[in-house]
């Protein structure tokens, strides 16, 4: 499970909450770059509510990278292909996944168009309705796609270190 991380910033006088994955040893030594802010929420509310957290568009573009990228190896992607020969095979947050029945669909990440049983190259379809952070937690994912993740994380460093 991803470890989120609170930073509380001034942006043009405002109060501000960010959500990272990056520990507080990394930020405080490189910094936080954009993409690597999860989302904000109200830093004058205790809780981490859906109704008060802002996503960050910049890291939903980077996560989406990393699904189109390397999720057409994950295990629940290849067996899902095994009973689809024509249609979407769907890459799925794992926040519900062990309570039975179909997922919400604030928790499906998007799909791959598959055709004759075979996922079509950069056939990656984001979902609009996902949501990072839903009632049920925030993003969970499988353990490869978190590592190729926080990978992506840590590389905004780098670039951001470069320019």
């Amino acid at each position: 499970m991803l470890e989120l991380f609170v930073y509380t910033l001034k942006i043009e006088g405002n109060d501000m909450a960010a959500l990272s994955l990056l520990p507080p040893d990394i930020v405080q030594q490189h910094g936080l770059p954009a993409a690597a802010v999860f989302g904000e929420v109200d830093p004058r509310r205790p809780d981490m509510t859906v109704d008060g957290f802002t996503p960050n568009e910049e890291f939903l573009e980077l996560l989406n990278n990393v699904i189109a990228t390397h999720a057409t190896t994950l295990e629940s992607v290849q067996k899902q292909l095994t009973k689809v020969k024509n249609g979407p095979v769907y890459v799925v947050d794992r926040r519900t996944v062990n309570r039975g029945g179909l997922p919400p669909f604030e928790d499906i990440l998007g799909w791959f168009a598959v055709r004759d049983g075979e996922i079509l190259p950069d056939s990656y379809n984001p979902s609009p309705n996902y949501q990072l952070l839903s009632n049920n937690g925030p993003l969970e994912l499988e353990s490869e796609l978190e590592e190729k993740l926080i990978d992506a994380v840590y590389e905004t460093l780098e670039q951001a270190a470069e320019s």
